[in-house]
């Protein structure tokens, strides 16, 4: 998992753009995490959602920070793998108004009885994992936000992980582990996500790049959101979180 530019350039013509009534149920709002199955995502005929999300992965993996290769992009764009089946992905919209932006994602690989494969964490770094990691373990993945205001890029990242959180507490998942660069364990401590490195530093042939394992301590971040009202039970479910007030036409132009 790589953090990507904060060049606000580098999210120019990067993502994509879709129809449909996303926000029918909250018009006013302007951004939204909407929560996917790994059934939806690596269906026959995905919805175009899914396919905005997973060219939005092709594009930043393989374009712009090239950390996948070319072979990788299939016929139509998008860009799946192995791992997608048993994941949940979180996905970042925006209000448009009369269209919805795909700017950004995330998704938690779970083992499982059902799919017991070594997390990819536990093949990066099999000399970490004496023992395998448990059933319940999962691992972040596909971290991806691409909006060109500052601000709106940190509550939106920090909006991704207090959902995935609130996924993990609601089924009772957990370790949560990271394959990461330096410079996203830094982005991590920023947004306040406690973190614990458990493998050393090592160049991933796969992401082309030198990264490092690392475990979010689980107990300290609820804590700490905790400590902030940021509840399961404040939170509701992540399908239900909206923030922002959209502006209107008329509101652009006085402004």
């Amino acid at each position: 998992m790589t953090l990507l530019s904060e060049n606000p350039d580098t999210f120019k013509n990067i993502v994509p753009q879709i129809s449909g009534d996303l926000f029918s149920e909250n018009p006013e709002s302007r951004f939204t995490i909407n929560v996917l199955s790994g059934k939806e995502v690596v269906a026959d005929t995905p919805s175009p959602l899914v396919q905005a999300y997973l060219k939005l992965r092709a594009d930043v993996y393989i374009d712009q920070i090239r950390v996948l290769e070319e072979e990788r992009r299939r016929q139509d764009g998008t860009e799946i793998d192995d791992d997608d089946e048993r994941s949940t992905h979180f996905v970042l919209l925006e209000n448009k108004l009369g269209e919805v932006a795909v700017f950004g994602c995330m998704r938690l690989i779970e083992k499982s009885r059902q799919h017991n494969a070594p997390l990819p964490i536990e093949e990066f770094y099999p000399e970490s994992f004496p023992k395998p990691a448990r059933n319940g373990a999962i691992e972040v993945s596909r971290f991806i936000v691409r909006h060109p205001e500052q601000r709106q890029r940190s509550r939106a990242k920090f909006n991704l992980i207090r959902a995935g959180l609130v996924h993990s507490l609601a089924n009772n998942l957990g370790p949560i582990f990271a394959t990461i660069e330096p410079e996203f364990e830094r982005d991590l401590r920023v947004s306040g996500v406690p973190t614990v490195r458990v493998t050393e530093p090592k160049f991933i042939e796969e992401y082309n790049t030198t990264n490092f394992g690392i475990s979010v301590d689980k107990i300290a971040l609820k804590q700490a959101m905790d400590a902030q009202n940021l509840t399961p039970d404040s939170l509701n479910t992540p399908g239900e979180l909206f923030w922002g007030t959209v502006e209107t036409p008329q509101e652009i132009v006085r402004s």
